[in-house]
């Protein structure tokens, strides 16, 4: 069982547009290859109890460790800079 701590970055961002479905994040303290995540569940508990799923879909950038997640519903706003937990 995988259990990787991230830092949710902030939205994917178009020119024109803001994806509010799908939320850019950091992978803290992770060895190894970060395409090994794709397709792991990561969750969102924020302080008022609630749990936000969703899953790594994609790789972000050439050489940083971010990855792309879609939630549903999404998340809020609140969530942007604070920490998730990468599982399974």
């Amino acid at each position: 069982m995988i259990d990787v701590k991230a830092i949710i970055e902030g939205y994917m961002q178009g020119a024109g547009r803001q994806y509010t479905s799908k939320v850019i994040v950091r992978v803290v303290d992770f060895q190894g290859a970060v395409e090994s995540l794709i397709g792991k569940k990561i969750v969102y508990k924020d302080k008022k109890g609630n749990v936000y799923v969703g899953r790594l879909i994609k790789k972000h950038g050439k050489r940083n460790p971010l990855l792309i997640a879609r939630f549903r519903p999404n998340l809020p706003g609140q969530a942007i800079g604070s920490t998730a937990e990468i599982v399974q």
